[in-house]
């Protein structure tokens, strides 16, 4: 595409902020095009320090394919910071337009019927061979969790030959000194996407077998355990974070491990919460009538915690992220443990919160990976296939630092 570098920035919320920084900050764009509903968009681009006549305001509707093709085409990449259910459908227009495509999200959604996930799996299939044919690279689920959890897991797993326990914890929230609240937690991005979050099915192994958890009994006590992290100054409460079994699948360790999870981290407390929270069916999809107009618990919740400043975060308060991968297993005919570990916090001198710098910085980083070609692989890419020392080394550069351990 020339000597001219230029890349579609899809959704210019708290991580599209983050993530246009870093472009700028990092990137070599002549162009920036930028996609968001905000009608205030023009005026908060021009508000740019520096870049501000690179950058490319599109008030596009989302659900406009000629419009958002026309946005898409000339760029080399389409970097989709869209809500989740987005990253799929916005992944295949970029290929059939002809660009490369980066997002922080899992592609597809979290279904639970086998009709809907064989579905997904096919459009997968067939997103990659076409990208593959097309000769782009489709990143996807490089942000926080998923993304540095995979980039840190790829790299542990290739480190033994046999792994019998792996967990990894994948988390934001706020410093002691700002879990001032009676949740000990603020939030750092969508109150929506949080809520939903909480109420999925999961799965994982425990001593060899698949157990499959309920959205109901996620965290119930026999589902989470404590964590003790030297640094942070107090244990965290840890629940099952989704389908863990894929993944022991796609990290070719299903054979071998006895026990493997994924989990997300809170305050001691926390738990406890929203175990009554979500029997009393607050969580429920069904919508209940109230004052004559119908609404589900989800979105009366999200509009609840958002209309209370106590659950946001001050200009002098920090959040904290953790990325942690504990791996056990034989290498070379010896047992070991090997931890792989990031925490990082929010910046005050810029004001990017640490969810932020690990989700918006991230992709921005895996962006300019694609097209510098340092990623080396076409179709639908995972962190999990990244080279690691270049990449660790990267967000070195970004002030976001891996610690690792063996034992």
């Amino acid at each position: 595409m020339g000597d001219r570098r230029s890349a579609l920035l899809m959704g210019y919320g708290m991580q599209g902020r983050g993530a246009l920084y870093d472009l700028l900050k990092f990137g070599r764009f002549d162009e920036i095009r930028v996609l968001d509903k905000n009608p205030e968009l023009g005026r908060l681009l021009s508000e740019q320090d520096a870049g501000a006549a690179r950058l490319v305001p599109l008030n596009v509707d989302i659900v406009d394919q000629a419009a958002l093709r026309e946005a898409m085409s000339g760029v080399d990449i389409v970097i989709c910071l869209l809500p989740r259910d987005f990253a799929l459908p916005m992944a295949e227009l970029a290929v059939e337009v002809g660009v490369h495509y980066a997002c922080a999200s899992y592609l597809g959604s979290f279904s639970s019927d086998p009709d809907d996930r064989a579905n997904q799996r096919k459009r997968l299939e067939r997103l990659h061979s076409e990208a593959e044919r097309k000769g782009l690279t489709v990143l996807v689920q490089f942000g926080l969790d998923p993304g540095l959890d995979l980039l840190l897991a790829g790299e542990a797993v290739r480190r033994f030959d046999e792994v019998k326990d792996f967990c990894s914890y994948g988390a934001g929230f706020p410093e002691l000194a700002a879990a001032d609240n009676p949740l000990k937690y603020k939030f750092t991005w969508t109150v929506e996407g949080v809520m939903r979050s909480y109420y999925r099915p999961a799965r994982v192994i425990r001593d060899g077998h698949v157990v499959e958890i309920p959205p109901e009994r996620i965290f119930f006590e026999e589902n989470t355990h404590l964590l003790n992290i030297d640094e942070l100054g107090a244990p965290l409460e840890c629940f099952p974070n989704g389908d863990s079994v894929s993944f022991a699948e796609s990290l070719g360790v299903l054979d071998s491990v006895r026990n493997f999870g994924r989990f997300v981290c809170r305050w001691e407390g926390h738990c406890a919460f929203w175990r009554v929270l979500v029997n009393s069916g607050f969580m429920r999809e069904r919508p209940v009538l109230v004052g004559g107009k119908k609404i589900g618990g989800i979105p009366f919740l999200a509009a609840l915690f958002s209309s209370e400043p106590q659950f946001s975060y001050r200009a002098d308060e920090r959040d904290v992220t953790l990325t942690r991968v504990d791996v056990r297993g034989l290498a070379s005919g010896r047992e070991k443990r090997e931890v792989f570990q990031i925490v990082d916090r929010r910046d005050l001198e810029t004001g990017f919160t640490s969810m932020t710098r690990t989700v918006g910085f991230v992709l921005s980083l895996g962006a300019q990976m694609v097209l510098d070609g340092e990623v080396g692989r076409l179709g639908v890419v995972s962190p999990t296939e990244l080279p690691y020392s270049l990449t660790v080394e990267k967000l070195a550069r970004r002030g976001i630092h891996v610690d690792h351990r063996v034992f």
